[in-house]
């Protein structure tokens, strides 16, 4: 499989910033194997903690392995077998974007930064504006779920807002629905029925990152 199919119908988060120029984002955490290729597609190298993500550069995180950044009072968390790749870094005017190809992400954004933020995936657009959400993509389509705030879901021609505690899942075919896990947790903790159905459905695996024992709602 060619580079240009591996990336081909990459999912897009835009970030709309204020009108100075946007932060460069900047590692603050990273752990395993994650391998990044400069704009240009250069060759591919091991990331560290000093290296710069730059516009057009991309990022694969491999197997037991994550890496997390934060930019103009944003963060956002990549966990393990994820790919996206930075679209565009803002100028004044103009948006930030972070495509995912697949794998799961965590963002938190600042509401006194009062810019929207976007995920755009192949299934749907996640918009909010200060908030903290997950979202999961794979080739079943888009999960997301709002850990703190409210994410607007649009797909087609279908609306939802999602709030705090809830999830909303959209196939590849645009069907939207709200996902089994939002029903079968308790304060957003996982019951006996949730995880009988991350074996039904091994994308709601990737919920336990954050949803365990030790959870509570609205932090991270």
């Amino acid at each position: 499989m060619t580079t240009r199919r591996l990336w081909a119908g990459l999912s897009i988060l835009m970030v709309a910033i204020s009108s100075h120029a946007a932060e460069a984002p900047k590692i603050t955490h990273l752990k395993g194997s994650v391998l990044y290729s400069g704009p240009g597609k250069k060759p591919w190298h091991k990331l560290t903690q000093d290296s710069a993500i730059e516009q057009g550069g991309r990022v694969i995180v491999g197997k037991d392995s994550g890496v997390s950044f934060t930019f103009d009072g944003k963060e956002v968390r990549v966990w393990e077998n994820t790919r996206f790749i930075v679209t565009q870094l803002s100028a004044p005017g103009e948006a930030y974007e972070l495509g995912l190809n697949k794998g799961y992400l965590w963002a938190s954004v600042n509401p006194k930064n009062g810019r929207h933020f976007r995920i755009r995936t192949r299934s749907a657009v996640l918009g909010v504006r200060g908030t903290m959400f997950s979202a999961i993509e794979s080739e079943k389509g888009t999960l997301t779920c709002v850990c703190k705030g409210r994410v607007h879901v649009v797909s087609g021609s279908q609306e939802a807002e999602v709030k705090e505690g809830g999830g909303m899942s959209v196939t590849r075919d645009g069907n939207a629905s709200k996902p089994a896990y939002a029903k079968i947790m308790v304060s957003g903790r996982p019951t006996a029925e949730f995880m009988k159905s991350t074996e039904e459905d091994h994308r709601f695996k990737r919920c336990l990152y954050c949803h365990n024992d030790s959870f509570k709602m609205g932090q991270r």
